[in-house]
């Protein structure tokens, strides 16, 4: 299984609906924000080729603790913006640089949370699939799947 880790530096930005402008025509409100992260993706994939078939999107979301919170760090942000709205803008950013098209996710996790130094972390992991490799021996039953690394583990090693 192919695996990357990757990391937008500041404060998670949840996706926004396209607006019209005073001649009616639909316009990028991100447009600029999308450039810039697409720039640091584009610097920590360094060329390597895209992402192809099936993908696993795992994501954490990082957000600075208020002052006013009495939240422990690490602890879940349960505050807007949702995290729909953020797992889209980082669909959308990486089509075309890390994936040709954000239809080949087939599994997001998501989270987000609070710590000191806001970011956004996400991993992509390319899925095998089973069921297209008929020449592949069957597992004897009874023998556990090894658990995936959370970004959290990975960073702890």
């Amino acid at each position: 299984m192919e695996s990357k880790i990757y990391i937008i530096d500041g404060d998670p930005i949840a996706w926004a609906r396209a607006a019209p402008s005073k001649y009616s025509r639909m316009w990028d409100t991100q447009k600029q924000i999308k450039f810039e992260h697409g720039i640091s993706l584009r610097k920590q994939h360094k060329g390597n080729g895209l992402f192809e078939g099936p993908i696993l999107l795992d994501i954490i979301f990082y957000f600075k603790k208020p002052k006013s919170c009495v939240r422990k760090q690490g602890s879940f942000h349960i505050y807007k913006p949702d995290l729909s709205n953020l797992i889209k803008l980082i669909e959308d950013i990486g089509s075309g640089i890390l994936y040709k098209d954000d239809a080949i996710i087939a599994c997001i996790r998501a989270q987000k949370k609070y710590d000191a130094q806001p970011r956004t972390e996400f991993r992509i992991v390319s899925l095998e699939e089973e069921v297209c490799n008929e020449n592949e021996e069957k597992k004897p039953k009874g023998r556990r799947k090894r658990r995936e690394k959370t970004i959290e583990e990975i960073r702890c090693l």
